[in-house]
């Protein structure tokens, strides 16, 4: 269970939204800039894998710190693309899209406290 109040993981999330909204906007550029560039040491990966990959620890601090999975917070992230595709999911036996991070939090306070 999380020590955090609802306004302080809604606050998380937002961040959370930022950062990838960022990340977003930084692998077009560096798309346009640069094309498909071979990654380190040859292992195939993008340049941009290492922000990849301190994004998904960041979003691994998230998770335990509200109180939720890290696929719980993937789902958001990634397929309901922090809410734009507004997904549905089970808010104590009701269906609601979640479109926000307030919504994104009622849902894992909902289900998961």
């Amino acid at each position: 269970m999380s020590k955090l109040t609802s306004l302080e993981k809604v606050e998380l999330i937002n961040q959370l939204i930022k950062h990838k909204r960022d990340m977003d906007v930084f692998r077009e550029k560096f798309g346009d800039l640069f094309g498909v560039l071979p990654g380190f040491e040859g292992n195939g990966d993008c340049h941009y894998q290492v922000f990849d990959n301190l994004f998904n620890d960041f979003i691994k601090m998230v998770a335990k710190e509200i109180g939720e999975s890290k696929d719980g917070i993937n789902w958001f992230v990634w397929e309901n693309d922090c809410g734009k595709e507004g997904l549905e999911a089970d808010v104590n036996g009701e269906m609601k899209p979640i479109k926000t991070a307030s919504d994104y939090i009622d849902f894992v306070e909902g289900c998961c406290e």
